[in-house]
């Protein structure tokens, strides 16, 4: 051991510039202290490469930030706001090293991803996008589960404070969707996912669900929408726990400030039991939750296809005669033996409907339609038909303005009730005279007839109508500062769609198990941008949701005209489409006469407003004149307005000739000239037509019909 003289003679280490090596012996491993050296040995070295990275001058970097403010300000001004504002990222991401991404520029990712991964991919190549795996990560955090998510209740709270009184106004509706059984792993919450799963209601049970049951809030004044529930059933649920599960929705959206007025569903069974145990009837149309009344609305489209697919199966008795379907199959087959319909949208499926069709909205409103009465009626008028058939054709039309009633989008058709709905508007006593009309039909047979009143789709109708009365009085008030109600928010299309969109997710899956129907719900719910699938069972709603992601993360010279050859009045004016039809019988003649009048009166309305005065002379009849009014029964009998003409605009005679005989042209000789060149050329020289334009009228984007004329060697 070395003495203190010994240990004093030693020499004392001086400190060097050079960097002290702690690498580990090999074959050792590093010790904590070690460890401790070497990432703070890291950190040295990545801060002196900073100190040497060149920084760019703050003359530059201000330079640059006013270029881009410029760009910004002036882009604002020629994109709409969603394009700007990804066009503004687009901008920030490419001068930015370290790219952040806030919930908005999520959302919009998110809903690229979900319509197409594979374009997700590509456009990533493109453009500064965030990873897939931020997204995954992002979505991850999302608490969605059968029951009212917490975390969604809170984000809707948060949206609805920013409401006024009046768009706080909103209605309820469920519905269920068919699943496949398939059980999961949840390695989250470590259990089986796909049982049955009524949240904090009611618990989870050992049985396999094959259904799932949606809550959504809709506003009844203001066009949002949003789920905000869902439940797992093995079938329908039970009426017990839908009675416990509904209560608990409408407390929940009262719990946020939100005024239920309505519960809109189908004519289920359970749904049916619920109603009828909280004492709702076709006369009381509502039922009592605190101190507040609660109406109940059958969806109307599933009424109307109930009606049609009764119809089918039984005829109806009216005051005016018998109503069967037998009419409807003896209408098409008549309209399907001429190029020409006046119901061009009925086909053979519409007739013979498959058992999968009958779920189809679009086969019933365009058999129960004003064409098909319309057709009808005409047919009746003409004498083709027995005159006992109007009580087919005014079945039909009644119904098909029931349903304009309660489709009232506020559009601005020519249709009757098409109008937004008033306290003083026509509405109220169509719907007051439908009721009455409705109580006073029976079904059945000519031997045994039985009061309609006891079809559950005639006691829907009239509980529907009695609802949509009350509605009208107790929300069109001066208190609520409420002048008019558009109906077509009350039917389950909302969620409809829902669906929709959540079977297109993964590639059509029209049967995703209830784990796929979780991640798909999931991402509906924070999609920013959303748009119904074309081919759905119902109307697009253009409502928007409520909350996204960012919410759960908080000329002139005067035109050259040929003008048609003078005709003389003395002699009989016949439109040529003889050639149209196989027979020469005089009805088949009429018929057709008067379909290519009513499609020459559309052709003006759509004209006449974009073309010159003296091209509108050639394509209109006088006012006043009368010499083929015989061809003009369809039109009138079509009219919604007999002062108007349903809008269409009375046709001259050159133009209902000439259209007789393009069509005439049309038929005989396109199958031939399908194969060759310059078509349109060739369907002229067909016609024998010699046209020149009036260049008002096509500087306009208008009529190239309006300047035609047929020689005179055409004229018959």
């Amino acid at each position: 051991m070395a003495t203190e003289e010994e240990n004093s003679a030693l020499p004392i280490p001086t400190p060097t510039s050079e960097p002290v090596s702690y690498s580990p012996s090999p074959g050792s491993p590093p010790s904590m202290e070690q460890q401790r050296m070497l990432k703070l040995k890291k950190k040295i070295d990545s801060q002196r490469k900073r100190i040497k990275r060149p920084q760019s001058s703050p003359s530059v970097a201000s330079k640059q930030k006013e270029e881009l403010a410029t760009i910004k300000s002036l882009s604002a001004k020629y994109l709409s706001k969603d394009i700007h504002d990804f066009f503004c990222t687009q901008l920030d991401m490419s001068v930015k090293k370290k790219k952040r991404w806030d919930a908005h520029n999520k959302s919009q990712a998110l809903s690229i991803y979900h319509a197409s991964p594979k374009a997700y991919l590509l456009f990533r190549k493109i453009f500064h996008l965030p990873s897939v795996t931020t997204m995954r990560r992002t979505m991850a955090k999302l608490d969605i589960y059968p029951g009212f998510p917490s975390s969604v209740i809170e984000a809707f709270k948060v949206k609805v404070t920013q409401m006024e009184p009046r768009d706080r106004l909103c209605i309820l509706v469920f519905d269920e969707m068919s699943l496949k059984c398939s059980l999961n792993y949840n390695v989250e919450r470590d259990y089986v996912e796909g049982l049955e799963d009524f949240g904090m209601a009611c618990g989870r049970t050992e049985k396999a669900s094959n259904h799932a049951t949606v809550f959504m809030a809709r506003g009844l004044m203001a066009k949002w929408k949003q789920p905000f529930g869902y439940f797992l059933s093995h079938s329908t649920i039970k009426p017990a726990i839908l009675h416990r599960v509904l209560m608990t929705a409408i407390e929940k959206l009262k719990s946020l400030d939100l005024t239920v007025k309505a519960v809109i569903c189908d004519q289920g069974s359970n749904n049916c039991s619920v109603f009828r145990n909280l004492g709702v009837t076709p006369e009381k149309p509502y039922f009592q939750h605190l101190e507040s009344e609660v109406l109940v609305i059958f969806d109307p489209p599933h009424l109307l296809k109930n009606i049609r697919n009764n119809l089918m199966k039984h005829s109806f008795f009216t005051s005016d005669g018998a109503v069967s379907w037998k009419v409807i199959r003896e209408f098409f087959e008549k309209d399907q033996a001429f190029p020409l319909k006046m119901a061009p949208k009925l086909t053979k499926k519409h007739i013979d409907v498959p058992i999968f069709s009958k779920l189809r909205v679009n086969l019933a409103a365009q058999v129960l339609s004003h064409s098909v009465a319309a057709g009808i009626a005409f047919l009746c008028q003409t004498g083709i038909f027995p005159a006992q058939y109007m009580a087919t054709s005014k079945f039909i039309q009644r119904f098909d303005s029931l349903f304009n009633v309660f489709n009232v989008n506020g559009g601005n058709s020519k249709a009757p009730f098409k109008h937004p709905i008033t306290p003083t508007s026509s509405h109220v006593a169509f719907l007051v005279e439908s009721k009455a009309w409705l109580k006073s039909l029976h079904y059945g047979t000519d031997d045994s007839r039985k009061p309609a009143e006891s079809l559950p789709c005639i006691r829907g109708w009239l509980q529907t109508i009695e609802a949509l009365l009350l509605l009208i009085k107790n929300t069109l008030t001066d208190e609520s500062n409420t002048k008019y109600l558009l109906s077509n928010r009350l039917n389950q299309d909302c969620i409809e769609n829902l669906f929709a969109i959540i079977r297109s997710k993964g590639g059509h899956r029209n049967n995703p198990d209830p784990q796929e129907f979780r991640f798909a719900l999931r991402q509906v719910m924070v999609d920013k941008v959303l748009s119904s699938i074309r081919g759905t069972n119902c109307k697009e709603d253009l409502d928007t949701f409520l909350i996204n992601f960012t919410s759960h993360s908080q000329v002139s010279t005067q035109p050259q005209l040929f003008h048609p050859p003078s005709v003389n009045s003395q002699q009989t004016q016949e439109v040529q489409v003889v050639n149209l039809v196989k027979s020469a019988k005089p009805e088949d003649i009429v018929q057709l006469e008067n379909v290519v009048a009513y499609i020459g009166g559309y052709i003006c309305r759509k004209l006449i407003p974009i073309i010159c005065e003296q091209c509108g002379s050639l394509l209109q009849a006088e006012s006043d004149s009368n010499q083929y009014s015989q061809h003009l029964t369809f039109i009138h009998t079509k009219a919604y307005d007999d002062c108007k003409n349903g809008g269409l605009k009375m046709p001259s005679f050159a133009l209902v000739e000439a259209l007789g005989l393009f069509e005439a042209v049309f038929q005989t000789d396109i199958q031939c000239s399908l194969r060759k060149e310059n078509l349109r050329k060739n369907f002229k020289s067909l016609a024998c037509l010699d046209t020149r334009w009036c260049p008002r009228s096509v500087g306009v984007g208008g009529a190239k019909l309006s300047g035609l004329k047929l020689k005179s060697d055409c004229m018959v």
